[in-house]
């Protein structure tokens, strides 16, 4: 006679286990996931924009009319320091 997939030993004991140390498990693997260094994404020390044909626009401060116009084939503003770089730039 055969036996129910229940009542194998081997099925019980994976059973109890997957309702006791299964959500621990769980927990502990999602908490290494998210908090271990190694789960943190690379982040770029100096984030740059890289801008081609590029047009950068000075206004007067005092009239408010534009006083120059740049145009330059490549821009590369730093995100951290706000600054600019124009290459190949006529005005």
């Amino acid at each position: 006679m055969k036996k129910k997939i229940s009542e194998i030993t081997f099925v019980k004991t994976l059973v109890r286990l997957s309702r006791t140390a299964l959500p621990y498990i769980l927990i502990i693997y999602l908490a290494f996931l998210f908090f271990s260094d190694d789960s943190i994404p690379p982040i770029d020390k100096n984030p740059m924009t890289n801008i081609k044909d590029a047009v950068v626009h000075a206004y007067d401060p005092d009239t408010g009319n534009e006083s120059v116009k740049m145009y330059g084939e490549k821009l590369l503003r730093d995100a951290i320091s706000n600054a600019i770089t124009i290459y190949d730039c006529t005005a």
